[in-house]
């Protein structure tokens, strides 16, 4: 990232403008992708793409325009050409803004750096022609965006993260357990999918880490740890300052 953003809240100009930052990023498949619609990525679907796979005996339905009329003429039996189809990739994103998240002791807050992790993948896929989907959950509440292409989905989908991110949670918030996100996300999921979890995982709980398990099955699903410095190894006892981005106090670590 040539560019991180800092503080305690974001803008949705500045969620925008990482588009600029995608160059040299690439979401590409390690797997082949199953999904239904057109696109970038080869599947294992045979069908009338761009990509010649082989000729075989023609049959009823296929199309006459693919008929390959040279082995035609030569075997004195129809024969037709088929094609790897290209087809576009469903890549989803599961943003967990608990309320852990709403903490930096460095550069910015957690939920500013998963926000920015989640605008440069989300970039990036639009780019290539990807649908993008996204599940964000904040404040115990979700919201849910089924997969669909750039002029459908990346805007309105800053847009509400940008909104829950700068939603402080409230003294009474406990946070959504990311248990309650990955059921929601199982339904919302299609197979062949890319699938982003991005969060600090620590309400992650053994049933959250099967239903992780029954999402992998049949997608590529990959976890974005968001964690900060200090809570590896914490600070020497000081006075240290402190801020939620609105206001700001003075901490005291030092024995009294």
């Amino acid at each position: 990232m040539s560019s991180v953003l800092s503080g305690a809240t974001v803008s949705l100009s500045a969620l925008i403008q990482l588009q600029n930052q995608t160059h040299g990023l690439s979401l590409a498949a390690r797997r082949k992708v199953f999904a239904l619609q057109s696109g970038g990525y080869t599947t294992t679907f045979r069908g009338r793409g761009m990509d010649f796979d082989e000729v075989r005996h023609y049959q009823p339905g296929d199309e006459i325009r693919h008929l390959d009329w040279r082995v035609t003429a030569r075997t004195g039996k129809p024969h037709t050409r088929l094609y790897h189809e290209e087809r576009e990739r469903p890549v989803l994103f599961l943003l967990d803004l608990g309320p852990s998240m709403y903490f930096g002791s460095r550069v910015a807050f957690k939920s500013v750096i998963a926000a920015q992790g989640l605008a440069l993948l989300a970039w990036t896929a639009v780019n290539n022609g990807d649908r993008v989907g996204a599940l964000l959950s904040a404040n115990g509440q979700h919201h849910e965006f089924a997969p669909r292409s750039r002029q459908q989905a990346i805007l309105p989908l800053l847009h509400q993260v940008a909104q829950d991110v700068n939603a402080l949670p409230t003294a009474a918030a406990t946070g959504q357990p990311l248990l309650a996100s990955l059921t929601r996300l199982l339904r919302l999921s299609r197979p062949g999918s890319l699938i982003f979890l991005i969060s600090d995982f620590y309400s992650l709980e053994a049933e959250a880490e099967r239903l992780m398990a029954r999402l992998a099955v049949h997608n590529e699903v990959v976890l974005l740890l968001i964690e900060d410095a200090i809570e590896q190894q914490a600070p020497p006892p000081a006075r240290y300052p402190v801020t939620d981005g609105r206001q700001f106090a003075w901490f005291e670590s030092r024995p009294t």
